[in-house]
Protein backbone atom coordinates (compact mmCIF):
# COMPACT_ATOMS: atom_id res chain seq x y z
CA UNK A 1 0.00 0.00 0.00
CA UNK A 2 1.24 3.31 -1.00
CA UNK A 3 0.97 6.15 1.11
CA UNK A 4 -1.47 7.81 -1.49
CA UNK A 5 -3.29 4.09 -0.64
CA UNK A 6 -3.35 4.94 2.82
CA UNK A 7 -4.86 8.34 2.97
CA UNK A 8 -7.24 7.70 0.47
CA UNK A 9 -8.74 4.90 2.59
CA UNK A 10 -8.32 7.26 5.85
CA UNK A 11 -10.13 10.10 3.85
CA UNK A 12 -11.56 8.82 0.99
CA UNK A 13 -15.43 6.76 1.18
CA UNK A 14 -17.89 6.75 4.22
CA UNK A 15 -16.50 4.63 6.85
CA UNK A 16 -18.64 1.86 8.15
CA UNK A 17 -18.91 4.25 11.19
CA UNK A 18 -20.84 6.91 8.92
CA UNK A 19 -22.61 4.46 7.51
CA UNK A 20 -24.34 3.25 11.07
CA UNK A 21 -24.94 7.49 12.04
CA UNK A 22 -26.82 7.75 8.98
CA UNK A 23 -28.94 5.00 9.71
CA UNK A 24 -29.54 5.48 13.10
CA UNK A 25 -30.17 8.78 12.26
CA UNK A 26 -32.88 7.84 9.84
CA UNK A 27 -34.01 5.56 12.20
CA UNK A 28 -34.91 8.45 15.02
CA UNK A 29 -36.31 10.63 12.56
CA UNK A 30 -38.52 8.15 11.62
CA UNK A 31 -39.85 7.24 15.22
CA UNK A 32 -42.31 8.63 16.42
CA UNK A 33 -40.93 9.70 19.89
CA UNK A 34 -40.40 12.93 22.20
CA UNK A 35 -38.02 14.97 22.31
CA UNK A 36 -36.21 13.78 25.77
CA UNK A 37 -36.08 9.72 23.94
CA UNK A 38 -34.88 11.75 20.10
CA UNK A 39 -32.02 13.67 22.03
CA UNK A 40 -31.36 10.53 24.20
CA UNK A 41 -31.29 8.43 21.42
CA UNK A 42 -28.89 10.77 19.30
CA UNK A 43 -26.26 11.18 22.63
CA UNK A 44 -26.56 7.49 22.27
CA UNK A 45 -25.45 7.58 18.99
CA UNK A 46 -22.66 9.99 18.99
CA UNK A 47 -21.18 7.52 21.84
CA UNK A 48 -19.59 4.56 19.26
CA UNK A 49 -16.68 3.55 20.98
CA UNK A 50 -16.29 1.34 17.66
CA UNK A 51 -15.77 4.76 15.71
CA UNK A 52 -13.38 6.09 17.88
CA UNK A 53 -11.36 2.35 17.04
CA UNK A 54 -11.85 2.88 13.87
CA UNK A 55 -10.79 5.82 13.25
CA UNK A 56 -8.06 5.01 15.35
CA UNK A 57 -6.91 2.38 13.69
CA UNK A 58 -7.26 3.95 10.56
CA UNK A 59 -5.15 6.73 11.33
CA UNK A 60 -2.47 4.30 12.82
CA UNK A 61 -2.39 2.74 9.43
CA UNK A 62 -1.57 6.22 7.58
CA UNK A 63 1.62 7.28 10.41
CA UNK A 64 2.89 3.84 9.79
CA UNK A 65 3.14 4.72 5.84
CA UNK A 66 4.21 8.03 6.88
CA UNK A 67 6.96 6.33 8.94
CA UNK A 68 8.10 3.96 6.09
CA UNK A 69 7.78 6.36 3.10
CA UNK A 70 8.80 9.96 4.41
CA UNK A 71 9.69 11.01 1.51
CA UNK A 72 5.82 11.23 0.13
CA UNK A 73 4.87 13.27 3.11
CA UNK A 74 3.60 16.68 1.27
CA UNK A 75 1.84 14.73 -1.93
CA UNK A 76 -1.35 14.56 -2.09
CA UNK A 77 -3.48 11.19 -2.54
CA UNK A 78 -4.58 12.04 -6.23
CA UNK A 79 -1.41 13.80 -7.14
CA UNK A 80 -2.32 17.32 -6.71
CA UNK A 81 0.19 19.35 -4.51
CA UNK A 82 -0.79 19.99 -1.26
Amino acid sequence: MKLSDAAEQHCGEPSETEMRRIEADRKIAAAKLDARERQRLQVQRDIDVHGVIEAAQSFQLLMDEVIQHPENIGTSPRGVAA
